[in-house]
Order: structure tokens, then C-alpha cells, then sequence
């Protein structure tokens, strides 16, 4: 099993950009991960917000298309998805595993969010809760629970659940 994420926008915060990369390379002692930065349209007018979404979906349907194999389960990061505990994240994975995927996708759109066709087409939308996160505090809250979710199907004692 491989795990992608897909983000639009750079990491510009050196903090945030040092976390990102220490829990990706916790990560990759267990499964392929990589980490996709794509750049966002430009926004002139917040009127547009439907015509921008519907580019970005084809930027990211390209990417994945191109990056990613048919056997795949793709998750859009949204404030209207449900928050998954850690063991909801593992179970995930495990899943994924039994079933033969290739590919676990995670997508993390603009300042805009996502179309709903994009939303209708994919596996799952994931929420951290109700309060707003910068995109790049969302992108390092990702890569720590797909390391924890992780860390309980191997067994690692990084996560204390109920202890």
C-alpha cells in the first residue's frame, strides 16, 4: 500500500514544513508516502468560487490520474466530513490493506475547498473537527494521524488509547 497527499498550496511556515517532513519520514519506515504540492488558481473574485473549484478538480484529477493506479481509495479533507478517532484512521488502513488497495489518497484543497462533484466522487470526506485550520496546520494534523493510525496496525506503542 502506498499513501499520497495531494495539497494545494506551499508549506511557507519553516515549523510547520520541519513537522510535515518528520511525520512523513516516521511514516515511510512502514509504506510508501509522498507528498504533492499543487498550485492554486489564483482568486480575483470569491464570485468565482464554483468556475475555480471546477479548475482545481481537473488540476487534481490529472495529477491523480497520472500519479496514482486504479486500485485506489481517495479521502478529501472537509469541514462538512467526519472526524475519525485513531483507531477510525487504523481501521481505515487495514481495510484498504484486505481489500488489495494500491493507493490511499488524502486531498487537501485551496482556501475554496472542493467542487461538490469532486465530493460526490470519492471515497470519504474527513473532517478535524468544527474549528477552521490553515491549510498548512491541516496538512501536518494529517500526516501525525496517518503515522498514528498506522502506528496501531504495527503495533508501535506511539498511541495510548483510553490510557
Amino acid at each position: 500500500m502506498k499513501i499520497t497527499v495531494f495539497a494545494f498550496g506551499k508549506v511557507k511556515t519553516p515549523g510547520l514544513r520541519l513537522a510535515i517532513d518528520y511525520y512523513l519520514k516516521l511514516t515511510s519506515t512502514w509504506v510508501k508516502i509522498k507528498e504533492h504540492e499543487l498550485k492554486p488558481i489564483k482568486i480575483l473574485n470569491k464570485n468565482q468560487k464554483i468556475v475555480i473549484q471546477k479548475q482545481e478538480e481537473e488540476i487534481l484529477t490529472q495529477v491523480i490520474s497520472k500519479h496514482i493506479s486504479a486500485r485506489k481509495k481517495i479521502f478529501l479533507l472537509d469541514e462538512l466530513g467526519i472526524p475519525k478517532t485513531t483507531l477510525k484512521w487504523s481501521e481505515t488502513f487495514k481495510a484498504a490493506q484486505d481489500q488489495g488497495i494500491e493507493d490511499v489518497v488524502f486531498c487537501i484543497g485551496s482556501s475554496l475547498g472542493f467542487s461538490a462533484q469532486l465530493k460526490k466522487n470519492t471515497d470519504g470526506l474527513i473532517s478535524f473537527g468544527p474549528q477552521t485550520l490553515p491549510h498548512e496546520l491541516a496538512r501536518v494534523v494529517l500526516c501525525e494521524q496517518i503515522f498514528r493510525g498506522l502506528s496501531v496496525l504495527k503495533n508501535h506503542p506511539y498511541h495510548n488509547e483510553g490510557e
